[in-house]
This record gives C-alpha cells, structure tokens and sequence, in this order.
C-alpha cells in the first residue's frame, strides 16, 4: 500500500546547469559563472550568477527565483551591479568614477496563449541603492573648478509591460510572414515609490508583416517605434539610435551575444541621443537556398542562405521641434545556422549606406533576430 504524501519541492530542488563565460564586461574581459536549477515538478526554479571584471575585480552577484503554480508567474531577485560612469567632472575635466547599485526585484506576469495568437502582462518594482565613492584627483584639483557631482541615493522603479502577437511563421519562412506584433512598456521613479528620483520612461513598438503574392516566402516587414522619457532616472541615459555593433565572432559563438533587428543600419553606434526617439524600418526578405547540410558529424549545421533589402529611417532628440530624420538603405545575406548541435544562430553579412548627415558606409558580419 502506497501511502500518498505532500509534495515536498525541497528534495529535488538542486542546480541542474552550470556555465563558465568569458566575455566582454563594463571594464573590459569578465568571467561569468552561472548555475541553475529547479524541482522535478518545475513550480520552483532559480539561478544564481557570480561575475568578475578582469581589470577591476570586483564580485558582482545575481540570484533570481521564479514561482510557477499560481495561474501568474512570480519572480524575485537580488543583485550587485558595479559600472564605469562619467557623469562627474571637475571644470572642464570629466573624472570616471564606478557606480554600485545593491537592489532587489519582484514582479508578476500573466500570459494569456491561444492557438494562434498570445497576450502577457507584467508589472514588476524595484528598488536598489546608488552608491559610489568620488575621486579627487590632487593633480587636477584647481580651487576654481565647478564639480559637477552626479546624484546617488535610492532608486524606486515600477515597471509595466503589455504584449500581443498573431504573427505566424512557418519551416521555410524568413522570419514571420504574416500577422504583427505590438509592446508597449512604461516605468516610472516617484518618491511614492521610496525613490529619491523621480522619472519616466515609456516606449511602444509595432511590427507587421506581409506576404508578397508573386513568390512563395516573399515578406514585406515593417516596424514602428518611438519612446520618450523625462525626469532624473539615476544615470541611465537617454534613447539612442545607430548601427549593428561589431563584435568578434568567436565572442559571439562563445557566449551567445545576439544583436536585436531593429537599428539605424548606415550610421555609428551612437549618432543621435536624446529623451525621445522614433525609429521606422521596412525589409524586403526573401529565400535563396535552403542547404540543410552539414560537415559529417562536425558540430555545424547550414539550415538556409536568404536575402534582405532594407531602408531604415530614425532619430533620437530632445525637443520633437528640431528633430532630424536620418535614413539609411542596404542589404543583407542571412546565414541560418546550428552550432553545438543545438545553439541557433543568425548571421547577418550586410552592406548599409547613411544617405543623411551623418551617414557611413558600412559593412558587418553580426548575429542578429529579425524584428
């Protein structure tokens, strides 16, 4: 006779997955090593990070734990963060000095999947303290010099999130092929919410795609974006636009460094910064092979070679007044490919052209998600 007992998460509750990443860090080369783990059940899970910066050793912590049973999902978190910043001068002279945020975050979120559409909701506060000692360089020091001191102190941010998504692609689509996708995001800093900054930010993003009729997997997809913010958000900086950012390839491989699809390809990283931006992009994808081949049993897998033809257009500013559209225009050739059997990559080989002041010519060979 089996005699039922109570779930006790607590016996298979373990690290499952372990990882050792050395990558690119706030001061150069860092080493990051992660477990993770959960309950055989999967209702409880967590995982834990320890990094270091090679040229500034100094241990920066995560653990972050996920509750799964409720009909939302809970999440909570506790962290370490350490970044270079250069918000702090002396007259004319800019003095770096590192920034130490020491928080914690809790949030819910609801997802809402039908057969072929799906919703989510997220609403999540944190709070965490600004921290960091100022140098004062004596070779520097001059006792007519203005310092301009950056603000510390606590930051308390309540996040909301809303999603929705029809779009559909299929086994031999370049990226979805029909449908859109629409995300609006706002965060806010108040001192209601124990804050000693006061802030906001808000952001929304559509994309649709179309299915040209005269060639099978022929996609015209389009993207809108924009966002504005205000208010002193603790050193996070303003909304940006520019280009792919080069990356080395074994770095990317090594330690997954995906690039997102929505840029301002043609231009620097950084070309306009502002507390608003809009950004438009429209591509022209399309199928050349699929190769589906492999090396024997080496651990690289070519799925497919596809094309794309784009025209970007954006800017980021502070009064909407004097904003200055740029544009750039390109192609691409997107290499799907498998690595280590199971990691899925998208090689992007491209050629932009910045056709507004400001503009480049530009060639890269980044991994990057299609919008």
């Amino acid at each position: 006779v089996v005699t039922p007992r109570a779930y006790n998460p607590l016996l298979t509750l373990q690290p499952r997955a372990y990882s050792v990443k050395f990558t690119p860090g706030n001061f150069g080369q860092a080493t990051v090593v992660t477990a993770a783990g959960s309950d055989i059940a999967g209702i409880h899970a967590f995982a834990a990070s320890i990094t270091t910066e090679w040229e500034h050793p100094d241990l920066q912590t995560s653990i972050q734990y996920a509750y799964g049973r409720l009909p939302f999902d809970v999440t909570a978190s506790v962290f370490r963060q350490i970044t270079p910043q250069t918000n702090y001068s002396l007259g004319n002279n800019t003095v770096q000095w590192i920034q130490e945020a020491v928080g914690a975050t809790t949030g819910v979120s609801y997802s809402m999947p039908r057969a072929f559409d799906s919703q989510s909701v997220s609403l999540s506060y944190s709070v965490a303290r600004i921290a960091g000692q100022l140098p004062l360089p004596a070779a520097e020091l001059n006792p007519y010099d203005l310092p301009s001191i950056p603000t510390r102190g606590m930051l308390g941010t309540m996040h909301m999130g809303w999603g929705y998504s029809n779009a559909e692609g299929y086994l031999w689509s370049v990226g979805n092929e029909r449908g859109f996708d629409a995300s609006v995001t706002f965060d806010l800093a108040d001192p209601w919410l124990a804050s000693d900054f006061k802030g906001y930010a808000a952001t929304a993003n559509l994309a649709t795609y179309l299915k040209m009729p005269w060639l099978r997997h022929n996609v015209l997809a389009l993207h809108a974006g924009g966002g504005f913010g205000g208010g002193n958000r603790a050193g996070e900086g303003p909304y940006y636009v520019g280009g792919f950012i080069d990356l080395p390839v074994v770095n990317v491989v090594q330690n997954s460094l995906i690039q997102g699809g929505i840029q301002l390809r043609g231009y620097p990283v950084v070309v306009q910064a502002g507390n608003y931006y809009t950004l438009l992009n429209a591509e022209y994808r399309f199928p050349i092979v699929n190769i589906d081949r492999g090396l024997s049993t080496l651990p690289i897998f070519l799925n497919r070679i596809s094309g794309a033809a784009f025209m970007d257009c954006g800017a980021a500013f502070d009064d909407p007044k004097k904003a200055t559209l740029l544009t750039g225009v390109g192609g691409e050739l997107w290499f799907d490919l498998t690595l280590g059997y199971i990691l899925g990559f998208t090689f992007r080989a491209g050629y932009a052209r910045g056709i507004s002041t400001g503009g480049i010519d530009k060639t890269y060979f980044v991994a990057a998600v299609p919008f």
